[in-house]
């Protein structure tokens, strides 16, 4: 029992590590768009990953502790996962491409997998942060270099394909005759690597406030600033509200633990939580005040200060996807088009009413609620709102911050629910957020389900 405890344990700290390469089998690369103007369409490319053989193996190897622990009955929580997963999978048979949306509901199964193995498990705090803080200090060196030599290498082993910011489609940042290659890591958008390491950010501020000596302060946060200076690189306006709002939510939250704990607990404790962090904040601001002092223009561009050709261009698409998604018919809104099938369901909508247009116009909405309500329909936006209820009772006040990364970023982009990378994100932190034994880590290694 002890080996199988430290095996499951080891394979939750290597998954957390493996999180951001994105190693794949490509099984089918399907394409979207009309004659002479068709592309590739991402979204209903058929994939597999590696670390999904991960999942799998963890999930196995936890259900082998079910014949040794008891689980209760379900929580309320719990239940409505399941509801929710229900219909995402009976939307399988109303969607125009049913393979696609297979892929689409076992990513999101994957996802629901991650959330209970995290909500169940007690993890060593040391392996989960030092695995998640390693692995984005690498993601943000990558990302660095990557944009100190405005090139993203591919490299087929790891995942990643090549980047150039000449190339259309490029993810860039334009501003005057300047055109920069934003910050990719091993993920296949700036934004997701920039969310990632937002998160990666409250996960350095939670390191601190366990950390006990001095030397520990110094790694967290010299790694802090790294992990900050390669989200900053990733120009990425949601990666950048989500750390924000996070920021935010936590001074609210430190604030009232510090209130509930009362005033000379907070001043017992400040010599080992206040200060480091105070360090950690007064750190970042001046990262952020070189960093905008060295790239004005661009981050005045990002913030819609100042409109260039393609930031005017990214936000008309954007708006123009949510003109068009709301031609769908009446029935469509109801049910939704089925769970990854949004991008070709407008597709079969416009080349129907004869407005068909090339294959990179069809990208899903920026936003993921709004794509929830599109796939689901209101049944599904109804539940997904229920399920979010239910997790949000659930959250200690320390764990607001992440939350408000997670929903800060969801308001502004997709990939939390179009790309397994996301959906694996989502489930990792809701499960650890509602994980009150624990509290992000907990400080033993006993594994206990529920």
């Amino acid at each position: 029992m002890n080996f199988l405890n430290k095996t499951l344990e080891s394979g939750i700290a290597l998954l957390i590590f493996l999180l951001p390469w994105q190693t794949v089998w490509i099984i089918h690369e399907a394409m979207i768009g009309p004659d002479g103007a068709q592309g590739v369409w991402q979204y209903g490319t058929l994939r597999i990953y590696a670390i999904e053989f991960l999942i799998l193996a963890l999930a196995l190897l936890a259900v082998t502790f079910l014949h040794n622990h008891r689980p209760r009955n379900l929580s309320v929580c719990a239940q409505w996962i399941l509801a929710f997963l229900l219909f995402a999978g009976l939307s399988i048979f109303w969607s125009d491409d049913r393979l696609v949306a297979l892929f689409a509901w076992i990513r999101l199964l994957e996802g629901a997998i991650l959330f209970f193995l995290f909500r169940s498990v007690h993890l060593n705090v040391r392996w989960f942060l030092g695995a998640w803080i390693i692995a984005a200090v690498v993601q943000s060196i990558l990302g660095l270099w990557q944009f100190g030599t405005q090139e993203v290498a591919a490299n087929s082993l790891l995942g990643i394909a090549a980047h150039d910011p000449s190339t259309l489609g490029t993810s860039v940042v334009e501003a005057g005759d300047r055109r920069w290659l934003r910050a990719y890591g091993a993920f296949p958008h700036p934004n997701i690597l920039g969310v990632y390491l937002s998160i990666s950010m409250v996960f350095c501020a939670t390191a601190l406030t366990r950390a006990h000596e001095k030397i520990q302060w110094i790694v967290l946060i010299g790694s802090s600033q790294i992990i900050l200076l390669a989200l900053l690189f990733t120009f990425s306006r949601s990666a950048w509200f989500a750390l924000l709002a996070a920021a935010c939510v936590g001074m609210v939250a430190a604030l009232i633990s510090f209130r509930k704990r009362g005033l000379s607990a907070a001043i017992h404790a400040g010599t080992r939580t206040v200060h480091p962090l105070a360090i950690m904040v007064v750190a970042s601001m001046m990262t952020v005040f070189i960093f905008i002092s060295i790239f004005p223009e661009e981050t005045a561009t990002r913030f819609g200060y100042a409109q260039t050709r393609l930031e005017s261009q990214s936000l008309s698409e954007r708006v123009g996807i949510l003109e068009r998604a709301a031609s769908f018919p009446l029935a469509t809104r109801i049910t939704g088009t089925g769970i990854g099938n949004f991008t070709n369901a407008l597709y079969y909508h416009e080349q129907a009413t004869g407005t068909a247009q090339p294959w990179y116009a069809y990208q899903p909405i920026h936003n993921v609620f709004l794509m929830i309500v599109a796939e689901l329909g209101i049944i599904g936006a109804v539940l997904i709102l229920i399920l979010l209820w239910s997790v949000c009772k659930r959250v200690s006040v320390a764990g607001y911050p992440l939350l408000a990364a997670l929903l800060g970023a969801s308001l502004f982009d997709h990939f939390l629910w179009t790309l397994p990378s996301g959906i694996f994100l989502v489930g990792i932190v809701l499960g650890i957020l509602v994980n009150h034994r624990n509290g992000v880590g907990g400080l033993d290694s006993k594994i206990v389900f529920v």
